[in-house]
């Protein structure tokens, strides 16, 4: 058996070698791959969501945030709620049936959590809202019905699944 100290200093020769290891393979990248890399993230968190709220054609008024009338409260309770009840009551009742088996290191945490995640809807939803309520002065309300239950539903997810381990 090694002694700790054998094994700390071989641990410390690999993490040496793997950091050699990502010095070399970024001297080959090439400028435009790095490029790429570095905007990567903010083009995914900040300039593809810009420009999906720039294109969804929200008008904000008084009457489009007021999310308590019946049609807000509808969206907002099938995406935050329906969206979620219903994918975990769909894989509760495909396990106890027997038609599908749960992963032994997959929590239930983690269905619900991913449930969250389905109430996150934008483009159907938008298209859904615009066929629904053409014409209607109740559109503004719809849409930023569904962006604030996306917000509400993305966030209980993240909240839900944050915490879980990997592997």
């Amino acid at each position: 058996m090694e002694s700790p100290a054998i094994g700390e200093r071989s641990e410390s020769r690999y993490q040496s070698a793997v950091r050699a290891l990502e010095s070399m393979v970024e001297r080959m990248l090439s400028p435009s791959q790095r490029l790429e890399r570095d905007l990567q993230q903010w083009s995914a968190y900040l300039v593809l969501p810009l420009f999906a709220l720039a294109n969804v054609g929200i008008t904000l008024s008084a009457d489009a945030l007021d999310v308590l009338q019946p049609v807000g409260l509808g969206i907002i309770a099938g995406l935050a709620l329906g969206k979620p009840l219903g994918v975990t009551l769909g894989a509760w009742l495909a396990v106890r049936a027997g038609f599908a088996a749960k992963p032994d290191d997959f929590g239930w945490r983690q269905v619900v959590g991913a449930g969250f995640l389905c109430g996150i809807g934008f483009t159907m939803s938008f298209l859904i809202a615009d066929v629904a309520f053409a014409g209607s002065d109740l559109l503004p309300l719809a849409k930023f019905s569904v962006m604030l239950a996306s917000v509400i539903s993305g966030t209980v997810g993240w909240m839900l699944l944050r915490g879980v381990r990997e592997g």
